[in-house]
């Protein structure tokens, strides 16, 4: 069983002393963790009050801030596993997102604190964190929200920001004692808040996040009687080692994160040398409280109270690269300034020569790497457990739909035991294609050649031929084609190549709708809206208006909750003349894809054609708002306002026309 490390002098909190005595039970301090998602360590300013980020600032003034705190995994759910349980993910088992679910055999913080009569009280920022994942248990109230807040054109995130996590923390009285745990996931893409001058899009996020934090420390006051965590699950690549986002490798730039303590038994140190690590997190919370241990962490206080002796092994691990791509997963040790990683092959760091980890020095000092490779070796034998034999677990479908527009689930790949780091090509495409339409930055020739080089990463197929279809690259049509042989099981690469053979006025289209009808999967209840919006789009190309309409019945029957599912639906009932259904459906997609200008303009002809006008006009005015360049629309706002009475509007709203180049009517002269 993992212990504390005993003291090497005697040295006692007025908790422990009052225990000691028999003084009874003392009066327990409130509890308030805060993570912060997707934030490096050197993206907050803890020493400068006058920085970016002065709430932390503030905290680790009147507290302490360690200088080297390490997350064991670049992952939103196995990180946040690892915090509340002190165990590795070798001992957890939760060890992606998405397709993990945390047991229930593990006991987590908020077990703890419950048993000793805290209120327990979590509200979450992201889909990845939400209760069906199993980190909910010990919380008396998990508010997971909607997480549908932010959005871009033609894309949901699930997530919802800072100031929706803070209400729902504080929408019930926290009966005292309290444990409450804030998650804030804003750090994380899309990057959305305004910068300022010199500032970058991922520094604006973590300021307005600071800023957030300050607004929820206001709100609970007594700071002085409140024992205050902060830190973040993970970091964010920005582009070392080949790796735009975060999740496939396990340096400094994608583990080192913040970790902030203030409040009762917590003394004003500032920065605190030394490996902390999250495990070390809760045993830490509970070490202040007098509660004991838990999982395989070790209570940081040794550090602030004695200072660092010898260094603790600093566990890393990624299985990204080889549930989504096939290759082999990527696994480290770092003891002091040595990191050992395991990837195709070891490869060893000194972090203080080489803070970046850009040269591998295993061919230049042997003797260190076979020590290395070694301890990396027992210690994940050490502690790994029989929760880790468990592996992913099956997805609903609406739970698939919005971790996938995420990017966190992947299909799976044929496995080849291949090295992430001579494979940066593949993993570049893998990482713009899940960024969102606005933020991509992605050379088309060279998504086709990764494509080509590798058949059997169905994760990049799924998303790539899509995108050149959209770009309508001169290769999209046969690579659609060579992804249905490639991946004849797949529904939905099925039901693409149809539609981009549909286009193309292929009689294969009409092959693949009528063998896809004749299997019953268009009336399955557990095919994919996605799957059964695309197979109606083929029937619609092909004027097979029956099938189109039985397919979009069944589309109907469905719950839908995501803007481009909605979306598509209203598009096809508008396509099919059900203008109160497409109405219907256009409307709560615009509640999520609020700046989309086409979902805009597309409501609007819906509604003019119910006679609702008035808000036909709002709709074509916000289409227009958001993109002023659609001539036609011009054209049929005049056609609005004249049906308005607005000669003026008309007349405006004309001559915008005809300075775009139109000669639409009621426009043409």
């Amino acid at each position: 069983m993992p212990r504390l490390r005993p003291p090497r002098r005697l040295t006692f909190t007025l908790l422990a002393l009052a225990q000691l005595v028999g003084c009874g039970e003392p009066d327990r301090p409130n509890v308030l963790l805060v993570t912060f998602d997707t934030t490096r360590a050197d993206a907050v300013h803890l020493s400068d009050p006058a920085g970016p980020t002065p709430t932390l600032a503030a905290l680790a003034a009147r507290g302490l801030w360690f200088e080297r705190a390490t997350s064991p995994v670049p992952l939103t759910l196995p990180a946040h596993a690892s915090l509340l349980s002190g165990l590795e993910p070798l001992a957890h088992g939760a060890r992606s997102n998405g397709v993990y679910v945390v047991d229930p055999a593990v006991e987590t913080l908020a077990e703890r604190l419950a048993q000793a009569g805290y209120h327990t009280v979590a509200a979450v920022g992201a889909l990845p964190l939400a209760a069906r994942f199993g980190l909910s248990q010990g919380f008396a109230r998990y508010d997971e929200g909607g997480f549908t807040q932010r959005s871009r054109a033609a894309t949901t995130f699930p997530e919802r920001d800072a100031e929706a996590v803070i209400q729902a923390a504080l929408a019930e009285p926290l009966p005292e004692p309290w444990f409450l745990w804030v998650h804030f996931y804003d750090p994380h893409q899309p990057w959305i808040t305004p910068t300022k001058p010199g500032e970058s899009p991922y520094a604006a996020e973590i300021r307005a996040t600071d800023a957030a934090l300050g607004r929820l420390l206001t709100a609970l006051g007594g700071e002085d009687e409140l024992l205050v965590v902060v830190t973040a699950d993970h970091g964010e690549s920005l582009g070392e080692h080949g790796e735009v986002t975060h999740g496939w490798f396990v340096h400094d730039a994608t583990t080192r994160v913040p970790l902030v303590m203030a409040g009762p038994g917590v003394p004003d140190l500032g920065e605190v040398g030394g490996d902390a690590r999250l495990i070390d997190v809760a045993p830490t919370i509970l070490d202040l409280l007098g509660l004991g241990a838990l999982g395989q962490g070790e209570s940081l206080r040794p550090l602030w109270e004695e200072g660092p002796d010898a260094p603790r092994p600093v566990y890393g691990e990624s299985v990204t690269a080889q549930e989504s791509l096939g290759l082999a997963p990527v696994s480290a040790l770092r003891v002091g300034e040595l990191r050992v990683v395991r990837s195709g092959r070891d490869r060893l760091y000194d972090l203080s020569a080489d803070p970046k980890e850009l040269h591998d020095v295993s061919a230049e000092r042997p003797e260190d790497l076979k020590r290395a490779q070694a301890a990396l070796t027992a210690y994940v034998e050490a502690h790994t457990g029989p929760l880790a034999a468990k592996g992913p677990q099956a997805l609903d479908a609406e739970t698939q739909a919005l971790l996938t527009q995420l990017g966190y689930v992947d299909a799976g790949v044929e496995e080849t035991g291949g090295d992430l780091y001579d494979s940066l090509d593949l993993l570049a495409v893998h990482d713009q294609l899940s960024l969102s339409p606005s933020q991509r930055r992605l050379d088309p020739a060279l998504l086709v050649r990764v494509l080509r080089e590798h058949p059997r990463a169905l994760s990049l197929w799924a998303r790539g031929v899509p995108l050149l279809l959209e770009l309508g690259h001169p290769e999209a049509l046969p690579l659609a084609v060579e992804a249905a042989a490639l991946f004849p099981t797949d529904e939905e690469t099925q039901a693409r190549a149809a539609s981009a053979l549909a286009r193309a006025g292929d009689p294969r289209a009409a092959e693949g709708l009528t063998a896809f009808l004749a299997s019953g999967r268009g009336a399955a209840a557990d095919t994919r809206p996605e799957v059964l919006a695309l197979w109606a789009q083929v029937a619609v190309s092909l004027g097979r208006e029956d099938d189109a309409r039985a397919l979009v019945n069944t589309l109907a029957a469905r719950p839908l909750s995501l803007g481009p599912e909605l979306y598509d639906r209203a598009l096809l009932r508008h396509s099919l003349g059900d203008v109160p259904g497409a109405a219907a459906d256009y409307a709560q997609a615009s509640r999520v894809l609020s700046d989309d200008p086409a979902l805009w303009a597309n409501f609007a002809g819906a509604l003019a054609q119910l006679g609702r006008l008035p808000e036909a006009m709002s709709a074509v005015e916000r289409s227009l708002a958001l993109d002023p360049s659609q001539t036609t629309l011009w054209a049929r706002k005049a056609a609005l306002a004249t049906a308005l009475g607005d000669t003026t509007k008309a007349a405006e709203s004309c001559a915008e026309h005809r300075r775009l180049g139109g000669q639409a009517a009621p426009c043409a002269q």
